[in-house]
């Protein structure tokens, strides 16, 4: 991550993100997430939540006794939204009421 300090730290900041952001949202689209308001986005990131937690129901791991590569995959798409979006939809879902989430996120 671009860390700017210094008295020329929000300019550059401002500049980055105006530069930036057509490239953002124009890949966006091109991947089909853009195409989505962002309450279908949350509604389709909750789904895929429930189904996952469904799928782990009381098991520690999805594919049986050990840990595997999709457990893995799992957790590093939940430990972003339990970490380090506090207060936001996904953590709260997580901590929440699919707290079989909040378990494969800490093993």
């Amino acid at each position: 991550m671009l860390t700017v300090s210094g008295p020329l730290s929000d300019l550059l900041k401002w500049i980055l993100s105006h530069l930036t952001g057509g490239i953002v949202k124009r890949e966006m689209y091109g991947h089909g997430i853009g195409r989505f308001t962002k309450e279908e986005v949350y509604t389709l990131m909750e789904k895929d939540m429930r189904t996952l937690a469904t799928l782990l129901g009381d098991k520690k791991y999805l594919m049986g006794p050990k840990l595997s590569m999709v457990d893995a995959t799992v957790f590093s798409h939940l430990a972003p939204a339990m970490w380090t979006l506090p207060g936001t939809r996904p953590e709260q879902l997580i901590k929440g009421e699919l707290t079989t989430n909040h378990i494969a996120c800490h093993g």
